[in-house]
């Protein structure tokens, strides 16, 4: 009797010490595959996912980079409100007339380039970014990268994305500003879709593959940037193009900044000319920024200085100093630049 009541408990055994090393390879298994995800999960969040700090960098750059916008504008606005006075107080002679007809062409032909930026960035933050929070002002999505991918490049098998069409517009901008005013500078002004450290890189797939929309967003901004500066720059050489008359007299000069960049890393060299027109060759003028003085060649002040932190927006002011009638006469200059943090 106490064999037959034996007899199920062993086979029982039997047939749990078969299971046993089975169940252990199923542990095992899930063990190391469990593993396995979170490992992947580690290294997809380490080398896609962009570290928050860092997002919060360029959500402080393209704010700042927005605002300063603002004030450029305003200067390009002033800037040819003073050619148009200074043109028509000199009798609206025929070559002054034709300078303000190339700086409104110039300003419609930069608005529109403008406004092309502006749609790219309207559709980032709505198609990429899921619109602006109404508290914070900023890209509800500020990390998202596929979306980016998908509207900017485009994926596989699919049909190009929006950057290949910016990208022409922006190299037929380029192109027309270096033909149309040719005359004013001796090498040709960079193109807006080639980054100067890295002149054979790929301005659709090192700006928008795989970037968080906030990277997207400050590279769109800073092309707007180097759009209003480099337009700037030629209305400056425009006003100086506007000759002296006996009815000018000196009572109204202007004066200008002629900057290669406005938006600089921490540490890159501030450079820029400070000019000044209807001014006499042997005036001599003497020139200096932030208290200092600096070179002066033909006329036209060398500006250079290092940036430093603080980061965000910054002002340089100059002086001008010239005889006019024997006396001492001094004008201000003050500009204003901005400073980003370096991406490590």
């Amino acid at each position: 009797m106490n064999t037959e009541e034996n007899e199920p408990t062993q086979k029982e055994a039997l047939k749990n010490n078969l299971k046993a090393p089975r169940r252990k390879r199923i542990i095992r298994f899930s063990v190391v595959t469990l593993a396995l995800i979170l490992s992947l999960g580690a290294w997809y969040y380490t080398h896609y996912r962009v570290p928050e700090p860092l997002i919060q960098k360029f959500v402080l750059i393209n704010s700042t980079l927005e605002h300063s916008l603002v004030n450029y504008k305003r200067e390009s606005d002033q800037s040819l409100q003073s050619l148009k006075r200074d043109v028509k107080k000199g009798g609206n002679a025929l070559k002054g007339l034709e300078l303000i007809k190339r700086a409104e062409m110039l300003k419609k032909k930069s608005t529109e380039i403008i406004s092309e930026l502006t749609k790219n960035k309207q559709r980032l933050i709505n198609e990429a970014g899921d619109g602006l929070d109404e508290k914070t002002y900023t890209v509800k999505r500020p990390q998202a990268k596929l979306r980016v991918s998908k509207l900017m490049v485009g994926m596989l098998g699919s049909p190009k994305g929006v950057a290949y069409t910016l990208e022409k517009k922006l190299n037929a901008y380029s192109h027309w500003l270096n033909n149309e005013y040719k005359d004013l500078f001796k090498k040709p002004l960079p193109l807006l879709t080639k980054n100067p450290e890295a002149p054979k890189g790929n301005f659709v797939y090192d700006n928008f593959w795989q970037k968080p929309v906030v990277v997207a967003l400050a590279k769109l901004t800073q092309l707007q940037h180097q759009v209003l500066n480099d337009q700037q720059n030629i209305l400056t050489q425009l006003h100086v193009q506007q000759p002296a008359t006996e009815d000018i007299k000196f009572d109204r000069i202007y004066t200008g900044v002629s900057a290669e960049s406005n938006i600089l890393w921490s540490g890159d060299t501030y450079r820029a000319n400070m000019v000044i027109a209807a001014v006499p060759s042997k005036a001599n003028a003497k020139m200096t920024v932030n208290g200092e003085p600096i070179k002066v060649e033909n006329g036209i002040g060398k500006v250079r200085f290092k940036t430093t932190y603080p980061l965000g927006r910054k002002y340089w002011e100059g002086t001008i100093t010239f005889k006019n009638k024997g006396r001492d006469t001094t004008f201000r200059v003050k500009k204003e630049y901005v400073v980003i943090p370096r991406m490590k």
